[in-house]
């Protein structure tokens, strides 16, 4: 029974100490790009295990072209961290003390200093603000010196696969890509939702959707070139379930590599182990192996990060921003707004205009080029096509809004839909953008939305589907439920 469904079986104790002896370990590009993420004593810890295993390291040429092609935006979303933070403890102290003024306490019976109050506050927050600005010194700056790539360079040295030949093998992998995501064969059938996003290096054209199946194709051919490769590690900081065994049954939880990987790994070459760690997994677990220690905060902070992956789905292929709390209801739990809300952010700073963050309100405020500003609320709506009725939830949290920033003064409020990764398909087509606007036409009207934007979340992006209203429209306007 175990030989003919071995993909379905874990490995045993004597397994796994054999695949941390002698495996090749390859990294996908998200493991390495964790490296720009990390704070600098974690980086360090990583390198260090990097550095141990340098030897039996090895990565596809998909995973370094991700790698220099990204690593400029994942130190920009670190850096963009880091200010809207200082921009929130700064906010805090301003926004208390503007709301306790306007209460004007003083004129109260009661003995009260608020002023000597507020004072009390302000040193520690700008003690805060002074430790922000310290750590933002220490970190990454987007120039053509690159320490942390200096270092990747060193451990990667001569252990990179080689480029494809030519536009015809890029081409057939693609063809063959479109076959297997119809059948939902692994890995990367999920990045479907990429559609036709491409890009070109060295003369060759490559679409974004079939990235993970490149990565993947380009190890078989590795280990079909070299019968001494016996076991095979993959670290990935990937949580779809087109890379992982998920199951639900008893919770959700993930069994190890999707059953077809290990399948067809182990039909290629003379490959008869097969294991995946994600990043922090293969932090702390390399300790065992390597009798040294790694501490526990270097493994907590990776694990953060990759708990953050805003790609993870669930077995409905939705994307886990939906999966542990109700949807409809708003505001997001902060671990979701965390892995979320900066994508959404990138997005509006490049297409709208200045953008700020605000625990109060609004999740963003945009600063239009011709000085409006506008508020944005992100709401998370998996099955947004199976009714055309407002959430109530969505209903009352924008009353909630309008009301908190005074509704009789000039204010305009903006929604960001987020949905799941099925309804993307459903949205091809000049009548389905027809009922998709009708409906998103009827929620502007009635709540009274200056504009309301459908996007979903993957590949670490925020990707924008459509709008309302779109250009040529008229704006939106007139009678709303609060008027």
């Amino acid at each position: 029974m175990r030989d003919s469904f071995s993909g379905f079986y874990a490995l045993s104790e004597g397994d796994f100490d054999k695949l941390w002896q002698e495996a090749l370990i390859v990294l996908d590009a998200n493991a390495i790009l964790d490296l720009y993420r990390l704070p600098p004593m974690a980086r360090d810890d990583f390198f260090e295990v990097l550095e141990y295993y340098k030897t039996r390291l090895w990565i596809p040429f998909q995973v370094g072209l991700e790698v220099q092609r990204n690593r400029f935006r994942v130190i920009a979303d670190r850096q963009k961290s880091t200010d809207a933070a200082l921009k929130e403890v700064n906010a805090a102290f301003a926004n208390l003390k503007s709301t306790v003024q306007n209460l004007k306490l003083e004129r109260y019976k009661a003995p009260l200093n608020p002023e000597a109050i507020l004072n009390k506050f302000e040193a520690p927050l700008t003690e805060l603000s002074e430790a922000i600005r310290e750590a933002k010194k220490e970190e990454l700056k987007i120039s053509a010196e690159d320490p942390v790539r200096d270092r990747i360079d060193k451990i990667f040295e001569g252990r990179v696969g080689p480029a494809p030949s030519s536009q015809e093998e890029v081409d057939q992998l693609n063809k063959e890509g479109e076959r297997r995501f119809q059948n939902e064969v692994p890995p990367g059938f999920l990045d479907a939702v990429k559609k036709d996003q491409s890009f070109t290096h060295d003369g060759i054209r490559y679409l974004s959707k079939f990235g993970d199946l490149i990565l993947w194709t380009q190890l078989l051919n590795y280990i079909k070139n070299d019968d001494t490769i016996k076991s095979v590690m993959l670290v990935t900081s990937e949580k779809k379930p087109d890379w992982w065994w998920r199951v639900t049954e008893g919770g959700n939880r993930i069994l190890g590599p999707h059953p077809e990987l290990k399948a067809e790994i182990t039909k290629a070459g003379s490959v008869d182990l097969f294991w995946m760690y994600s990043a922090d997994d293969f932090l702390e677990r390399s300790a065992k192996y390597r009798n040294e220690e790694v501490a526990e905060t270097s493994v907590q902070e990776l694990r953060d990060i990759v708990n953050r992956d805003e790609t993870e789905a669930t077995d409905n292929n939705e994307l886990n921003i939906f999966s542990d709390f109700p949807p409809n209801t708003g505001r997001a739990p902060d671990w979701v707004l965390a892995g979320t809300n900066p994508l959404i952010g990138t997005w509006l700073q490049s297409n709208r205009g200045d953008v700020s963050t605000s625990i109060y309100g609004p999740d963003f405020t945009v600063t239009t080029p011709d000085g409006v500003e506008v508020g944005y609320m992100v709401v998370r709506i998996p099955h947004f096509l199976q009714s055309s009725h407002i959430p109530r939830e969505v209903v009352d949290r924008v009353l909630s809004v309008k009301n908190s920033i005074n509704v009789r003064r000039e204010a305009h409020i903006a929604l960001v839909v987020l949905i799941g990764e099925k309804p993307v398909h459903l949205l091809k087509g000049t009548r389905s953008r027809d009922k998709i606007k009708a409906i998103l036409k009827t929620w502007a009207t009635a709540i009274g939305l200056a504009e309301i934007i459908l996007g979903t979340i993957a590949d670490h992006q925020f990707h924008f589907i459509m709008e309302y209203p779109e250009p040529g429209d008229p704006p939106s306007a007139g009678a709303s439920i609060f008027d």
